[in-house]
């Protein structure tokens, strides 16, 4: 199991390897509806609207820490596909990673989010250092992106405001690490695989507790 493997050295490669940012402003302490600071209209989401917990993760498609503990955050999701729901949001400080996040969003509208997120990731080492981004491009095209169309895409206005609400987002919850997360509006205080594990149960039993 992913999990039981990320136990062993998520709580000293994940603090190690966090990439911070000083941001500014305060942070929210309850579950926020979308259109929120948490969430947003445009922000993509795996899971039912009335899951009942929501996570979500400010990331950048540069950050390293984020590219190891995607498969893991996917892992919690999908042992309760039908009581989680997991959003994502940009934070994102580097031109490779502002232009990884303009291809995972060009994705979007080819219905291949998830599956270029992954593959972007997965070959993050490969392209962080590259101003050509090839083997991002390599890696959604193997996910199954026409790369045409998503290159036609890349600077839409859509795309633009994403990146920029979610920035200002992240400015107004006070984040300065990422990824950073928030399990029903409460944020993650230790990051690790273990804590955000532990955080989501403790959310799933509170609510199955109040039925």
């Amino acid at each position: 199991m992913l999990l039981a493997t990320a136990f062993a050295v998520s709580a000293v490669f994940l603090i190690a390897t966090a990439t911070f940012h000083m941001l500014s402003s305060g942070t929210s302490n309850t579950k926020e509806p979308p259109g929120s600071a948490l969430e947003r209209s445009h922000s993509h989401a795996i899971g039912p609207e009335d899951a009942r917990v929501s996570i979500v993760e400010f990331f950048s498609p540069s950050c390293s820490t984020c590219a190891f503990i995607h498969p893991y955050v996917k892992e919690i999701v999908d042992r309760a596909p039908e009581d989680i729901r997991l959003v994502y949001r940009y934070v994102v400080f580097d031109e490779q990673g502002e232009y990884a996040a303009r291809i995972i969003e060009s994705a979007r509208s080819q219905g291949l989010y998830d599956a270029v997120l992954a593959a972007v990731l997965e070959t993050q080492p490969e392209w962080r250092q590259d101003p050509a981004m090839a083997a991002a491009w390599r890696a959604a095209e193997m996910a199954g992106l026409d790369i045409d169309k998503a290159k036609g895409e890349l600077y839409s206005e859509s795309i633009n405001e994403t990146l920029r609400t979610d920035l200002e987002d992240a400015r107004n919850l006070d984040i300065h690490a990422t990824p950073s997360f928030f399990v029903n509006g409460r944020p993650l205080a230790a990051l690790s695989v273990e804590a955000l594990q532990a955080l989501v149960q403790t959310e799933l039993e509170d609510a199955a507790s109040r039925r």
